[in-house]
């Protein structure tokens, strides 16, 4: 169920977005209105996904892996869409929202053969919306030679 739910947000946005392929073609801008109420319908699947998730993981998170990175790409698509429009009404808590969420979905399956930059992009993130002490952890706890 969990996969299916990240598919259906995956490709709404892509289709929001006026994207086809997630690996080649770019995100087209998208107003204010449309991005709010976008995320307002992916709010509900992204907190039952955070919710469902630690049960699956306990036993192997290998089967969701997929479904995360296409959330975290939701998330990370939004997240540049609201910083095109960043000064427009309700865009800042997207925005948030969106870069917590990318940090959230790619988090767990960062490990010590992870790139440095994609640790470092994470850590950033987490970082820039005030998650300092989880940042601080996911950099100490790598080795980023």
């Amino acid at each position: 169920m969990l996969k299916y739910l990240a598919q259906a947000v995956h490709e709404a946005h892509l289709k929001l977005s006026g994207m086809v392929d997630a690996n080649k073609d770019k995100p087209k801008p998208v107003d204010a209105p449309a991005l709010v109420a976008a995320w307002q319908r992916y709010e509900p699947v992204l907190k039952l996904w955070r919710k469902q998730k630690d049960r699956y993981f306990a036993e192997d998170p290998t089967p969701l892996k997929n479904s995360s990175y296409r959330l975290a790409n939701v998330a990370q698509i939004a997240t540049s869409q609201a910083e095109r429009i960043a000064r427009e009404p309700g865009i800042s808590a997207v925005s948030e929202a969106a870069r917590l969420a990318f940090a959230d979905f790619i988090e767990p399956f960062v490990d010590e053969s992870s790139r440095p930059a994609l640790i470092l992009a994470i850590a950033q993130t987490l970082w820039d919306i005030g998650e300092k002490a989880r940042a601080v952890r996911l950099v100490a706890g790598r080795a980023l030679v």
